[in-house]
């Protein structure tokens, strides 16, 4: 695949993000992270500035979703 591409963040809003078991809508920026090429199809990871502290389980973007926060 030959072309360039142009990724931007967007700014928006989360009417789920949870914390303490609390609901709340917060101003979000969702922005690509990683990029990858298999020669055959381009791969886009993006993510929320809010990941690490959102507790929503059904939201792709927080930490939580994938396992919970790590253990130290």
């Amino acid at each position: 695949m030959e072309g360039e591409f142009h990724f931007t963040y967007q700014i928006g809003e989360c009417r789920g993000f949870t914390q303490d078991g609390k609901k709340s809508t917060i101003s979000i920026v969702i922005a690509p992270l990683k990029v990858s090429d298999n020669g055959q199809e381009f791969k886009l990871q993006s993510g929320c500035n809010f990941w690490k502290s959102c507790q929503n389980q059904g939201c792709q973007y927080s930490q939580i979703s994938y396992g919970g926060p790590k253990k130290n």
